[in-house]
């Protein structure tokens, strides 16, 4: 073997060397990387369900100043029936007077479905959510009320804080599904949108 030959071999094995500290480097701070994310995403979701577990201890004692607590100062809130509350003070009045309505002495329960982060310090959450021990006018106890919600919550300050809060009663599970195919026009839709065009067509004929 020459000399050549053998500066060669160890070059080739300091490169090798070289290339293999890099990669175990790379993977080092991958790894840190994603175990921080993860014990970030653990604490983030253990704050938000402690936050929904707050909601519903202060809507067992009536007590709509600590529910509006859990909203950021301009968040809101949307009921079934299309009700719109826009800050904290609103919140407020609102639950007020909702225990003052029948809902004073009744429980709630919240289940979250779904959490994901959709910006730096904002998540979204999907739930399900249902009333029991209601009662009406008469004093006689309402139906369980039954639904889904979905909320954004903020970061502010290291404190999770509702900025929106959507609740409706048209379905009461979220249901995961798999990719959804491309609608397009077919079957009755189809019917429908071509004899759209065609009463159009006429009514342009008309004229």
């Amino acid at each position: 073997m020459t000399h050549f030959t053998v500066w060669s071999s160890i070059v080739a094995l300091l490169r090798l060397r070289k290339y293999l500290a890099i990669a175990m480097a790379l993977t080092l701070i991958a790894f840190a990387h994603t175990t921080a994310a993860q014990s970030t995403d653990s604490s983030t979701t253990a704050a938000i369900r402690g936050s929904i577990a707050q909601f519903s201890s202060a809507w067992s004692r009536s007590d709509a100043a600590a529910i509006a607590q859990l909203f950021a100062d301009d968040g809101d809130l949307v009921i079934p029936t299309g009700m719109l509350m826009r800050g904290r003070e609103a919140v407020r009045e609102f639950y007020a007077s909702a225990f003052a309505h029948g809902y004073a002495g009744s429980t709630t329960h919240t289940d979250i479905v779904g959490l994901r982060s959709v910006a730096p310090d904002v998540m979204l959450i999907d739930a399900t959510w249902s009333i029991s021990g209601a009662r009406d006018a008469t004093g006689h106890q309402r139906p369980e009320e039954r639904g889904i919600l979905v909320a954004v919550a903020v970061n502010r300050g290291g404190r999770w804080l509702l900025e929106a809060l959507r609740e409706q009663e048209g379905a009461i599970a979220v249901t995961r599904t798999g990719p959804q195919p491309r609608i397009t026009p077919n079957g009755h839709l189809r019917k429908t949108l071509m004899g759209t065009v065609s009463a159009r067509a006429s009514f342009g004929t008309k004229r």
